[in-house]
C-alpha cells in the first residue's frame, strides 16, 4: 500500500512539474511577445531631429521584425505580401515623409497556440504624425499574427481587425 502511495505522489509531482514548464513556457512567450511589441513602439517612433541614416536603420530593423514573406494589410482594401527588403524601402520612405512620429500598441491581447508555435495579437495602434507642419492623428485596431522561427517571435500577418 504504501509503495502505492509513493508511486502516486511521484507521479502527480511528474505532472506538476510538466504543466509548471507549460504555462511557465507560454507565459515566457507572450512576455516575448510583449517586449517585441514594446521595441516596434519605439521604433514606430520617430524624433524630429531623426538623421537620414537613422531613419533607414530604424527602417531595417522594424522589417526584421516581420517573416520573409509577411503580408501586412494596414488599409481593409489594401493587402500586400512583401519581403523584408521590400518593407525597408516602404518603411524608410514613409519615415522620410514623416517628419515626426509617436505611436503607441496598447489594449494588448496576447493568444499563444497549445504547440508554442504561432500567436495572435489583437491591439489598439494609435499614432500622432508631423508632416509638413500639420499633425495627424489615427487610432484602429489590428490582428497581429505571429510565427516562431528559430526561437524568435517574427510577424506573419498584419491585418485591420475588424476585417
Amino acid at each position: 500500500m504504501m509503495q502505492y502511495a509513493k508511486l502516486a505522489g511521484i507521479s502527480a509531482l511528474i505532472v506538476a512539474v510538466v504543466l509548471g514548464f507549460i504555462l511557465l513556457g507560454r507565459d515566457d512567450d507572450e512576455q516575448q511577445i510583449h517586449r517585441r511589441l514594446d521595441k516596434l513602439e519605439q521604433l514606430g517612433s520617430k524624433p524630429a531631429n531623426e538623421t537620414q541614416l537613422q531613419s533607414l536603420g530604424a527602417a531595417r530593423q522594424i522589417a526584421d521584425f516581420f517573416t520573409e514573406d509577411a503580408e501586412v494589410r494596414l488599409i481593409p482594401q489594401l493587402s500586400r505580401t512583401t519581403d523584408r527588403k521590400e518593407l525597408t524601402g516602404a518603411m524608410a520612405g514613409i519615415r522620410t515623409r514623416v517628419s515626426s512620429s509617436d505611436v503607441s500598441l496598447g489594449n494588448r491581447t496576447v493568444n499563444v497556440s497549445e504547440d508554442g508555435q504561432r500567436a495572435s495579437v489583437l491591439l489598439t495602434a494609435t499614432a500622432t504624425v508631423v508632416i509638413g507642419g500639420d499633425s495627424e492623428r489615427h487610432k484602429d485596431r489590428y490582428l497581429i499574427e505571429w510565427q516562431k522561427v528559430d526561437g524568435d517571435w517574427l510577424i506573419s500577418r498584419v491585418q485591420p481587425a475588424n476585417d
